[in-house]
């Protein structure tokens, strides 16, 4: 073989391969775009469905929320002193006797317009005296009123007797009840 047709053979493989690694390129830049393409239309779609479904998630939780705060408004419509003769039961179903003793309202909601009373926070006191069952007996059937109602405070003392035979037998328990109510005063 001739040398100039070795040196042509060299040039036409050199500029074929040429060809075939732009036309790899070409084809990589292109999938490439494809799929960056492919990529963000996913995204946009994910978002899409993200969006609908925040839309949905919204839509049940005003649904769930509306019904917790109708029931909410039920449990409260109860006023102060219904609440206090609750709390002086209490103590009667614990065979001793509670008395309420002070209230103050310690917060109030906004009402947002609504024609509906805004949700109020009273604390009641209370006072009680009687062994130490009983005044734990108390403090569970306060626990359990049928009022959305927790109890803040509770102390107990011991209550010194003239009597040796009844000294260090009596307790004086006394706290306080925070509650939920629509009402302060009865209607």
């Amino acid at each position: 073989m001739r040398p100039l047709t070795l040196i042509l053979l060299v040039w036409i493989a050199i500029v074929a391969c040429a060809a075939l690694a732009a036309a790899w390129w070409l084809a990589l830049g292109m999938t490439a775009d494809s799929a960056a393409a492919y990529g963000k239309q996913a995204a946009e779609a994910r978002a899409a469905a993200e969006s609908s479904m925040s839309a949905v998630r919204a839509k049940v939780l005003a649904h769930q929320t509306y019904a917790a705060r109708e029931r909410i408004e039920a449990l409260s419509a109860h006023d102060v002193l219904s609440a206090a003769k609750m709390i002086e039961a209490t103590g009667r179903d614990a065979g001793t006797s509670v008395r309420a003793i002070g209230a103050s309202v310690t917060g109030a909601a906004k009402s947002n317009g609504s024609s509906s009373p805004s949700l109020r926070t009273v604390s009641l006191s209370f006072e009680a005296q009687g062994s130490f069952a009983q005044a734990f007996r108390v403090i569970e059937l306060l626990g359990a009123l049928p009022l959305p109602a927790t109890v803040d405070r509770f102390d107990l003392v011991l209550v010194s007797s003239e009597d040796p035979k009844k000294a260090g037998t009596s307790l004086r328990a006394s706290g306080q009840v925070r509650l939920l109510t629509k009402n302060i005063s009865q209607n």
